[in-house]
């Protein structure tokens, strides 16, 4: 590793392009196209990309593998896989694929358990390959990494076309930019791990490389910063400070000054970088979007002192993995099952249905769905590929062929474990193949120095021969289920985009006998996390075809944690009358999932309809101490006490809740129609009595009466306007003007009454205020209030 660093200025000696055969040739492109065509496969119609693309880079395994085989690669007999194992990544590969299979005994759904097996069996064998390829041609390392930057660069300036697009207002959003990926978070993390690549021609080659080299480490880098993802800063900054150390301390202690200049390099590259982020997010981000990602780094970085609010989630996907490892440490809960394991924990809190889906930490998915055997083989496996320049010695790492196998292996293993510990490249076609160059890496640099060192001779008797033959065989045969596990999986992601828009948007418009909508039997989760039978049975029952979505759902049991068939189900009994039956299945998603209010609500009417009233109320009650914000659930909660006539009880209620959601229109209308049916209702007739009384013109009468009424009845807005009137007759003045701001206070104000407003203030001799409130009731149409203000406040004419 020094080496690489103190010999910067030196030539490879992997031979020249002049020098390359066509085999050569042949062989690059091939290894080229492996790493490539997959990741830039596109959709191909389904929901999510990285399905095409695990089933082209199985494809391209398969027919890598016949090709190898029939022009004799493997004749030379066992020792290429001898110590391709002995070397410790590929060993520890494959002891997470056969923990993968045994975590089948503890699965709910061992579709997703054979699906993410054939996942992690293509970068396996990936990883077998480009061994292989890099063991007879170990020079192929060094087309990867000019392969690799040209992709780094070409995705950097799509980055930059769509962060100018951002700043004119085509691009709505940072998170919007993907462009060939899925989503932003995966080019982040296809940019952020190929820097390896770019960093080592830039150290290591000479002439145009090494410019590009450059280049693509400098495009990378601030298409890093421009990505705003707070891992891959954190990941640069470490690398950067690691690096920067290592040249200081090299420099001091050899005084070379190539070393100096390739560190001063190094820091510009960076620097530059963070420099023209800031300048363009100074000026140039819209100033109106502030969302943390058109924030400055340091701000970025700053949100992570609110760690809870900072993990977006992570902190509960790991506290969960952690439960299923306790729960089952040896066998873990299925390779793929985590997704299905974690609802058991996110529905009892959680109101909606996106899920977490993932654990965003690969380390801890990892060990839940494989348990602690997994766990150990994931951890071997980036182990042996980070420790692998130890392993080949002092002389391993000053041989020139061997070197960029070592930094490649282990720098790139580092950033990969960056990205492995806060995301899951593990299910990233795209970041995969990268690990699988890693692993490759390290097991031809152990491999070549094995040859070199002549520790063992290749046995090349028949028997060795057959052997060598029939294990590449038996690798590529086992891929051909794989694929066709694949193939399944891509066929289900094409009707799942087809589904997906139309369940969002609540309208179900493509027949369930349309053939696009057939669903293969892996795998039996969709993407959204719901289970594939649920699914299906929408479109039956949008189809009227209940029967056939009773049959399905009843049978289902490959999500047992999620509410939705139980919701299905009930609400198919419904359909056919049973309704203990309806409730029953409610009941059940409702505990499922409490804090999701729809089901709440329709258990409780359920148990209502059955006459188990303190039950229904228990449900609307359990809800807002649960989630005490709900402003359906306290509606909900009083009108069933007003149903059944418990007015004081609803009253108290919007006390409540109005203390708890102040200003909520709703319940404070409910408060006034319930303090008018408990208080003042039985006081009506006396207050009739009053307006009789007035209209009569027996005014100290109505005075009795509205006296009484008010001592009864407390404030209402009907009785105060009837005060304000009889007052002007009285002449209290002063008094008519308190009730009508008592009457305007509670709603009731109207132009009339400022009319009379206007009327009392006259004969308090404050004219400029009468008039005021005279223009005031003319300008609301009423016509004394008009007349009034040509009287007493026109000028003449």
């Amino acid at each position: 590793m020094k080496k690489a660093i103190k010999t910067a200025a030196l030539k490879s000696n992997q031979d020249s392009v002049a020098k390359l055969t066509l085999k050569d040739v042949l062989l690059i492109v091939i290894t080229l196209a492996l790493l490539v065509v997959p990741t830039y496969t596109p959709e191909m119609g389904a929901i999510d990309s990285n399905g095409p693309k695990f089933l082209v880079l199985g494809i391209s395994n398969l027919l890598v593998w016949v090709y190898l085989l029939s022009t004799g690669f493997f004749t030379s007999g066992l020792g290429f896989f001898r110590k391709a194992f002995r070397a410790g990544p590929l060993a520890a590969f494959a002891g997470l694929l056969i923990f993968s299979l045994i975590s089948i005994v503890g699965a709910i759904s061992i579709p997703e358990s054979l699906l993410h097996f054939s996942k992690q069996y293509v970068v396996f064998a990936s990883a077998l390959t480009l061994s292989a390829l890099l063991v007879k041609k170990p020079a192929l390392i060094r087309y990867i990494a000019m392969g690799m930057s040209l992709m780094l660069i070409v995705e950097s300036l799509a980055v930059f076309a769509n962060i100018i697009q951002f700043i004119n207002r085509e691009v709505k959003a940072i998170s919007d930019i993907k462009v060939v990926y899925s989503n932003k978070n995966i080019l982040a993390s296809a940019i952020f791990v190929k820097l390896v690549f770019s960093y080592w021609l830039f150290v290591s080659e000479k002439g145009f490389w090494k410019h590009i080299g450059w280049v693509s480490l400098f495009t990378g880098v601030l298409a890093t910063f421009f990505m705003a993802t707070r891992a891959f800063y954190l990941g640069t900054i470490a690398f950067t400070l690691v690096a920067l150390t290592y040249y200081v301390i090299t420099y001091f202690k050899h005084r070379n000054r190539i070393v100096l200049q390739q560190g001063l390099r190094f820091f510009i590259v960076v620097m530059l970088g963070f420099v023209i982020f800031s300048l363009v997010q100074i000026n140039l981000y819209p100033k109106d979007d502030t969302s943390r990602h058109t924030q400055a780094v340091s701000e970025q970085l700053g949100t992570l002192k609110d760690i809870e609010k900072a993990g977006g989630g992570r902190f509960d996907g790991w506290e969960w993995s952690w439960e299923m490892i306790k729960e089952k440490p040896f066998t873990g809960v299925g390779a793929g099952n985590w997704k299905i394991n974690s609802l058991r924990y996110e529905h009892q809190t959680d109101p909606g249905f996106t899920h977490l889906y993932k654990a965003h930490n690969d380390f801890f998915e990892t060990a839940a769905e494989t348990g602690i055997p997994g766990f150990i083989s994931y951890i071997a496996l980036l182990g042996f590929t980070f420790f692998m320049f130890l392993r080949v010695g002092k002389k391993g790492r000053e041989n020139e062929t061997i070197r960029p196998l070592l930094f490649i292996a282990s720098i790139g293993i580092a950033f990969y474990s960056v990205d492995a510990f806060f995301n899951f490249p593990s299910d990233r076609t795209e970041i995969q193949i990268l690990l699988a160059v890693f692993a490759a890496s390290a097991t031809a640099a152990f491999t070549i120095n094995k040859n070199a060192a002549g520790a063992e001779e290749n046995k090349t008797n028949n028997k060795s021969k057959i052997a060598a033959t029939l294990l590449p065989i038996l690798f590529a045969v086992i891929l051909l289920p794989v694929i066709y596990v694949l193939i399944l999986n891509v066929q289900s992601l094409r009707a799942q985009r087809l589904m997906f828009p139309q369940i969002t948007g609540g309208k179900l418009t493509i027949s369930s006998q349309d053939p696009r909508l057939q669903m293969p039997p892996i795998p039996d989760i969709t993407s959204w996390g719901e289970a594939v039978d649920v699914t299906v049975a929408r479109y039956l029952i949008n189809d009227q075809r209940f029967d056939e979505a009773y049959r399905l759902l009843i049978g289902s049991g490959s999500n047992p944690y999620d509410p939705r068939r139980e919701y299905f189900l009930s609400w198919m009994y419904d359909e056919r009358q049973l309704k203990d039956s309806a409730l029953y299945y409610m009941k059940k998603a409702a505990e499922m999932k409490p804090y999701h209010y729809k089901y709440i609500k329709n258990t409780a009417i359920y148990l209502e309809n059955a006459g188990l009233f303190d039950e229904s109320a228990e449900q609307f009650a359990g809800f807002v101490e649960r989630n005490p914000r709900s402003a359906d659930a306290w509606i909900d909660l009083i009108d069933f006490y007003r149903r059944h006539n418990s007015f004081d009880k609803a009253l108290e209620l919007t006390g409540e809740a109005d203390s708890l959601l102040p200003g909520n229109e709703e319940i404070v209308g409910r408060r006034k129609i319930l303090e008018q049916k408990i208080k003042i209702e039985p006081h009506l007739p006396v207050f009739r009595s009053a307006f009789d009384a007035f209209k009569a013109r027996n005014f100290k009468l109505s005075e009795q009466l509205l006296d009484e009424f008010f001592s009864k009845a407390g404030e209402y807005p009907e009785a105060y306007t009837l005060s304000a009137y009889l007052n002007l007759e009285l002449k209290n003045h002063e008094r008519c003007l308190a009730d009508i701001a008592k009457a305007e206070e509670m709603g009731a104000i109207n132009p009339a009454l400022v009319n009379v407003q206007g009327i009392a203030l006259l004969r308090l001799g404050r004219k400029d205020e009468a008039c005021a409130r005279f223009d005031a009731a003319a300008k609301l149409g009423d016509p004394s209030g008009l007349s009034n203000y040509e009287k007493h406040c026109a000028p003449p004419k």
